[in-house]
């Protein structure tokens, strides 16, 4: 399965995109009119799209996928679905104040995303699995970078973890709703637990296999 990568370049989120015949899987949107001319070309008329956690760089999109795609829906935890709402926890309010140590194009590229509050459509509370174009996909609940942080898994052998692992950087707990106790009690030993060999996609930075990444308490 090809999985395309897109990135919010003023942050380096990442989306990304798989296509089996006319549907595809979408996690973590960020405004791409260049990924909505790509799925439009082949000619993709059905949209899901999985959220990793409720942060405002990793849903940016969301509204661009649902207006340029009439049958689109969106599949996110109860949690996430709870503060995705909520400008101060989605992080869009206070966007800017991510910035104030950066490069003034990059503060007042920042300070025009505007308060935004999205809801998804269809809702889990701890797990869910289902199948997708004939592939596996699993997603659990795993807390600590924000209250509605998930890890996605597909075909027992892809892993996207959105800000729940990183490569080269350490898991921020220290966002508003972050919680370092439960990252360390509940995301670690799930973390510890899976196939080293799987591939990792995380929400920043680049991919890698499992093993690679530094997987501990922060």
């Amino acid at each position: 399965m090809q999985i395309r990568t897109y990135t919010y370049e003023l942050i380096d989120s990442k989306m990304y995109i798989m296509i089996e015949g006319s549907e595809a899987l979408i996690i973590d949107p960020c405004i791409s009119e260049e990924a909505v001319t790509m799925l439009r070309s082949e000619e993709v008329d059905n949209v899901l799209i999985l959220l990793t956690h409720e942060h405002y760089d990793h849903m940016s999109g969301l509204e661009l996928f649902r207006d340029a795609f009439s049958s689109c829906r969106v599949l996110v935890s109860e949690i996430c679905n709870t503060y995705m709402q909520k400008p101060t926890r989605n992080g869009s309010k206070y966007f800017k104040a991510l910035f104030i140590d950066k490069e003034s194009d990059r503060i007042e590229e920042a300070g025009q995303v505007p308060a935004v509050s999205y809801t998804g459509d269809e809702f889990f509370t701890g797990e869910t699995q289902f199948d997708w174009q004939e592939h596996k996909i699993f997603i659990r609940e795993t807390p600590g970078h924000s209250p509605g942080s998930v890890c996605i898994i597909i075909d027992d052998s892809i892993l996207f973890t959105g800000d729940s692992l990183l490569k080269d950087d350490p898991v921020v707990v220290k966002l508003p709703g972050g919680n370092r106790k439960d990252y360390n009690e509940y995301t670690v030993p799930y973390l510890q637990s899976l196939d080293e060999e799987l591939m990792v996609y995380p929400g920043h930075g680049e991919s890698g296999v499992l093993k690679e990444f530094k997987i501990g308490e922060v």
